[in-house]
């Protein structure tokens, strides 16, 4: 005798269109994603080279870490590795300054999230 429904009704319908299953995050899916495509592109390689140029701040960079913050505040996940790349890759700061940078910002994140 089951003491509790049983869960395969439910989960059926779930299997085939997550979209309507109740709690289904879409931008979840998609941050795990582009992790994903990020962990088999070529993104170590570029994380790892140095830059010619003086590091900047460019409208772009603050329009693409405004968008980062919008992340942040709705879902956290992979927020920390977008803003890295963003630093490195934008910004052309070195790995150890963008991630210095990197936890200043993420700390300021938080505390004005409180």
């Amino acid at each position: 005798m089951l003491l509790w429904p049983d869960p395969r009704p439910q989960a059926i319908p779930g299997h085939y269109c997550p979209g309507q299953t109740p709690g289904h995050r879409p931008e979840i899916t998609g941050a795990v994603l582009l992790a994903l495509v990020m962990l088999f592109t070529k993104v170590k390689q570029a994380l790892s080279q140095e830059f010619a140029s003086e590091p900047r701040i460019t409208s772009r960079a603050l329009a693409l870490m405004f968008g980062i913050g919008l992340w942040l505040g709705l879902i956290v996940i992979d927020g920390a590795t977008y803003l890295l790349l963003v630093l490195m890759l934008v910004c052309f700061y070195s790995l150890p300054k963008a991630n210095a940078l990197k936890v200043v910002l993420l700390v300021v994140t938080i505390v004005h999230s409180r």
